[in-house]
């Protein structure tokens, strides 16, 4: 079984007989408890999550669907206060987790039980691997694989609004109704190409929670500014920090308490009372007046720092301007090397991977691909960059 060409119509599959799609409602802690003895001797089971994130910091779980071939749970997680039964299945390693692009799920699973499930199958990644394309969407590879349209009516439902209505239940189950057949498809179409390793070291990266909460003091290297001087890098570090604490603390999106531009303007101007800080034009009348003197007091701190606990400059990009035909040659090269695996160029290598790769060969790095960079991909793009012209 070679990689699938989407410009060919895939036959669809043949589906397990008893398929179940028709929901079943799980807000009793005692039918979870039967469900999960039975899902620990099961080999895979796909998972969903609905949830709700619009004016908050934390996403809020609305639903948890599990689909084990025979029933669509979906489980109450507002009605059921005691969900370790489902943990300690999602925990278990003989347990294969199916999801279809996972990565906010994650972090969904992670901020309700402090870890994610594993191990993890993402049938999205998995489609890009077998030569699907890229990013491609739960209907659509269901209407490819299984020759079935779902339909799409509740994807902007408030899953934390009870009772759910009949359409919001029968979208949610149909949400993994087909991913284990997809998933069993996939495993082989990858077990053949050579490929399953590939997409663990995919599920590796899917699986790293270091992103969902990460240090505060850190943030700041996200927002950057090559401009900044280090006293002036060192006010964006605290009051991206405070940012930050504030967010989690108050369950408040990140430019809810602040903007990302309102910190930058702060750090390069250094507001030092509240007649300054009426010229910093990027924050919001409420914030100045309501946070003013925080931040006043924050950027005053930072003055007293001295010099060896400041941050260090950024460091600008090399520039690539003068490289163009290196940078055009690489492209091209990364272009052939996806065809021929059939995959999309963007999935091998991105263009921020892509010159970033580059930088490192012409500062004389080794190795030229980053260090956390999947040892496929590393396999696939070395001897690109070894063979561009001088």
């Amino acid at each position: 079984m070679g990689p699938a060409d989407p410009s060919n119509s895939t036959p669809p599959l043949k589906l397990p007989t008893g398929l179940s799609t028709a929901p079943v409602l799980v807000d009793d802690g005692r039918q979870l408890e039967e469900l999960c003895d039975r899902w620990m001797g099961l080999a895979a089971l796909a998972v969903d999550t609905e949830f709700v994130r619009e004016r908050t910091f934390f996403p809020g779980l609305g639903l948890i669907q599990i689909n084990d071939g025979r029933v669509n749970a979906l489980i109450d997680p507002l009605a059921i206060t005691d969900l370790e039964p489902l943990a300690a299945v999602l925990d278990a390693p003989t347990v294969t987790k199916v999801l279809h692009s996972c990565s906010e799920d994650m972090e969904v699973f992670f901020h309700r039980f402090g870890r994610v499930p594993q191990p993890l199958f993402d049938t999205q990644v998995a489609a890009t691997l077998a030569g699907f394309g890229m990013s491609m969407g739960y209907g659509s590879l269901v209407q490819q694989l299984c020759g079935v349209e779902l339909p799409k009516g509740e994807t902007r439902s408030n899953w934390l609004k009870r009772p759910l209505r009949p359409a919001q239940l029968t979208y949610a189950a149909l949400d993994v109704a087909y991913l284990l057949p997809i998933h069993r498809y996939l495993q082989e179409s990858l077990d053949q190409m050579g490929r399953s390793a590939w997409l663990s070291e995919e599920m590796q990266r899917l699986a790293d929670t270091s992103r969902f909460l990460p240090d505060p003091e850190t943030l700041y290297l996200q927002i950057g500014h090559p401009g900044l001087g280090r006293r002036e890098l060192a006010v964006l570090r605290s009051l991206a920090a405070w940012r930050e604490r504030k967010a989690r603390s108050r369950d408040l999106p990140r430019n809810f308490v602040l903007s990302k531009a309102a910190l930058v303007e702060l750090a390069s101007r250094r507001p030092h009372n509240r007649e300054a800080l009426e010229d910093i034009s990027s924050l919001r009348p409420a914030d100045r007046k309501r946070r003013g003197d925080t931040l006043l007091k924050l950027i005053r701190a930072v003055k007293k720092l001295p010099a060896d606990e400041l941050p260090e400059r950024l460091r600008r990009p090399l520039d690539l301007s003068s490289h163009r035909s290196k940078v055009d040659a690489l492209r091209r090269a990364i272009k052939q090397r996806a065809k021929d695996l059939q995959i999309p160029p963007e999935f091998l290598a991105n263009r921020k991977l892509a010159e970033g790769i580059l930088r490192r060969a012409l500062r004389g790095q080794e190795p030229v691909t980053p260090p956390d960079l999947s040892s496929w991909r590393t396999e696939q793009l070395q001897p690109l960059v070894d063979q561009l012209p001088q």
